[in-house]
């Protein structure tokens, strides 16, 4: 499942509260944008932070470690590694774009023959590779599977953004990533789901997970349960 919204939405705490169904447990959280202190010390959930494990790694190897190789170091301890995990969640999708775009607009650098890349630019080529690196990365973490061969559930979380139908020409509110890296990524998840607030009957302000089409939100329901909107959202009113 992605889960995108304004940030300060209540995105993380959403994620967080996985620890209120015990058959999602133990679970862990990669924090790509440290936004984590809202859900710290809740048992059965362990966080890494991606920043502070390139900066770890860095010091260990003896060599620059970004973010986004840090990322891929923890997917191969996943799928390598000895754990017990039944759940692996991704919060925040825009920021890994950003680690994905530096990665990425490095290697154009020591691609380019010339050296006359500027690094603040990236070219055509650089977003291509974004936007399949991005959609790699995903594909990856939705299909992770065990060293001792079990599969995991997996969440993540993106911002918001707006885009233009090519088609309609009308404005959608859609998961924030660059150019076609929202269609490919979005294409990985069975349920792609906006957090907002909204006027629920005579309540008004209410926080509702929005896991469907509705009006210019974009959103996925391939497993037909979830219904138009969910109320105060849960983990455990999602599982149920």
């Amino acid at each position: 499942m992605m889960v995108y919204g304004e940030p300060g939405e209540g995105k993380t705490p959403l994620l967080g509260s996985v620890v209120e169904v015990p058959s999602m447990l133990p679970a862990l959280l990669i924090d790509c944008d440290s936004g984590t202190l809202s859900i710290r010390n809740r048992d059965g959930l362990n966080t890494l932070h991606l920043s502070k494990m390139a900066a770890q790694l860095s010091g260990e190897q003896g060599k620059n470690i970004s973010p986004w190789k840090a990322l891929e170091e923890t997917y191969r301890w996943l799928t390598q590694e000895d754990h017990e995990y039944k759940t692996v969640m991704l919060d925040g999708g825009t920021e890994i774009q950003r680690y994905c775009e530096l990665e990425c607009i490095a290697y154009g650098i020591e691609r380019k023959q010339s050296g006359d890349h500027d690094p603040e630019l990236a070219e055509l080529a650089d977003y291509r590779r974004i936007h399949e690196r991005m959609k790699r990365m995903y594909m990856r973490f939705r299909d992770l599977q065990t060293k001792d061969g079990r599969r995991v559930n997996f969440l993540a979380t993106a911002h918001e953004g707006k885009a233009k139908d090519d088609l309609t020409g009308k404005m959608y509110i859609q998961p924030l990533f660059i150019g076609k890296a929202t269609v490919l990524i979005s294409s990985v998840f069975d349920i792609i789901a906006r957090l907002t607030v909204s006027d629920v009957g005579t309540k008004k302000d209410v926080k509702v997970l929005v896991p469907a089409i509705n009006g210019t939100a974009r959103g996925r329901d391939r497993s037909g349960s979830l219904g138009g909107f969910i109320e105060d959202p849960t983990m455990e009113k999602i599982v149920q």
